[in-house]
């Protein structure tokens, strides 16, 4: 599974707009409050949320001061296709479109996602396919970062998350 893009509208401090990834490798950098990890949650949402749900975290993504609903869609590439995977928690809509064809039906969205996407539950995701800036060693050489990177994302997994 590699991340395309991700688009967000009324997410936390991040601006309405589309966000565009490099297929091979991201790096996510800035100050502290530029949004990092509000890139990283709207990520997870778009995975693993459920525009139907009451959850309160999801409530607590909104923009502050904001009654507006959030909204995230996240374009894909997975072994079977290209996927775009959409939650519209003001309308309560889950879809995926893949091989031309749109999908909303909730139980339909779970089924198709647990079986195409190669990390099925969020907290595995949080382990393993991102590596957050205090988990790496700000002292190491710059040669070891790439072996500490792929120490860190794919130990606990024992499988290539590359493909």
């Amino acid at each position: 599974m590699k991340i395309l893009s991700l688009e967000t509208r009324n997410f936390r401090n991040l601006i309405d707009r589309e966000w565009k990834f490099d297929a091979r490798f991201q790096v996510v950098k800035g100050p502290n409050e530029a949004g990092k990890s509000s890139l990283l949650e709207a990520i997870l949402a778009a995975l693993y949320g459920d525009a139907t749900s009451s959850d309160k975290r999801f409530k607590g993504y909104r923009r502050w001061n904001s009654a507006e609903h959030i909204y995230v869609a996240l374009d894909l590439a997975l072994k079977a296709g290209q996927l775009r995977l959409e939650r519209d928690f003001e309308t309560g809509k889950n879809r995926y479109t893949f091989a031309g064809k749109t999908v909303q039906a909730k139980d339909k969205v779970r089924n198709f996602l647990a079986e195409h996407l190669p990390i099925a539950v969020e907290e595995s995701f949080r382990q393993t396919a991102c590596v957050r800036q205090d988990e790496i060693k700000s002292d190491i050489d710059p040669s070891q970062l790439k072996s500490q990177l792929e120490n860190r994302s794919l130990s606990s997994t024992g499988r290539d998350l590359a493909h």
